[in-house]
């Protein structure tokens, strides 16, 4: 984003105010990995490389020679919390944004904002909470260093284990926002390159409208479907149960579903720039549905009420023919 930060630009023929309408945001988080490719010191080459050669499993024997080089259940579950956070992070600006090609980032609306930025505060402050129990639970483990070099054997390196603040410099989260700028194309660039930048970056400008709204359809589709198709499956097997036909069980989606759901309407009213109708009946009728839902045991509330499931169902389908029209 370095070169953007030297320009202003004016978007060509674009009606919409795209710098007062939200801004660019990227998000970077980086983590110290417990995973390394086996190494045979004796003769300095890579084991699964070697193995490779002399054995026809190829891939496979690669795949067996990859090591974690701490072996520690408190340590791994740490840095699964890690990876988990690190997952909700970039969903929720995935989901709440608008994507832009390369370096660019991507375009937050404002209406999005105050809750991205709420659920990156939230997750960033779990993030580095559970970075300190996994370095803690590090110098604790590498404490022992001959127990770690027993259980690693021939396959032991002591330059894989960095010292305690190295470990931890090596988690990072890194937010970076930047207004869209809205007055003249001004860039410390040779001629032939800014009049390139230019254009590259009035096209981007002018997709962020038509990528929002198109965003905004896919994403409350995807959503209204797979809701109406859940329901479905758990309207057939309660009225199976009903006629003393036994049935698989088929739950309604969970509360991390209706959450993400009830995310992407929040979305979609940010990317809607157009100010599309269709966007916005689908976003509030999508809304309404799992509203009616409550957040925890959904699939108890609708245990058995084949009526309310069917009530749903329909409400959730008349979503879906918005987009099929």
């Amino acid at each position: 984003m370095d070169d953007i930060k030297m320009c202003t630009v004016v978007p060509e023929d674009q009606d919409i105010n795209l710098a007062s309408s939200g801004y660019l945001i990227g998000l970077r988080i980086t983590a110290w990995t417990n995973s390394a490719k086996a190494v045979d010191h004796t003769t300095g080459c890579n084991l699964a490389e070697k193995t490779a050669r002399d054995n026809s499993l190829g891939n496979n024997v690669l795949q067996q020679h990859k090591k974690r080089k701490i072996s520690d259940e408190a340590f791994e579950d740490a840095d699964k919390k890690l990876n988990k956070i690190k997952a909700r992070a970039y969903g929720v600006i995935n989901r709440m944004s608008i994507g832009l090609d390369g370096d660019l980032g991507k375009y937050l609306p404002t209406e999005s904002s105050m809750y991205v930025n709420s659920k990156l505060a939230e997750y960033e402050k779990e993030y580095f909470k559970w970075v300190d129990i996994k370095v803690t639970r590090y110098v604790e483990v590498i404490a022992d260093m001959d127990k770690v070099k027993t259980e690693q054997g021939m396959l032991f390196n002591p330059n894989e284990y960095p010292s305690e603040e190295e470990v931890r410099n090596q988690h990072t989260w890194t937010v970076e926002r930047m207004p869209v700028p809205e007055s003249g194309f001004i860039c410390d660039l040779e001629d032939d390159r800014k009049k390139l930048f230019e254009r590259k970056f009035n096209k981007l400008l002018d997709r962020i409208v038509t990528d929002g709204g198109e965003s905004a359809k896919e994403q409350l589709l995807a959503q209204a479907t797979k809701l109406s198709n859940d329901l479905g499956k758990k309207i057939k097997s309660e009225q199976a149960k009903a006629e003393g036909i036994k049935a698989p069980p088929s739950p309604i989606s969970d509360s991390v579903f209706i959450d993400t759901t009830k995310e992407i309407c929040l979305s979609s009213r940010g990317k809607n720039l157009t100010k599309d109708p269709v966007i916005e009946k689908a976003s509030s009728g999508l809304l309404d549905v799992v509203g009616q839902l409550p957040d925890k045991q959904v699939g108890k509330y609708l245990q058995g009420d084949i009526p309310e499931m069917m009530k749903l169902k329909e409400q959730a389908d008349e979503v879906v023919d918005m987009f099929n029209l």
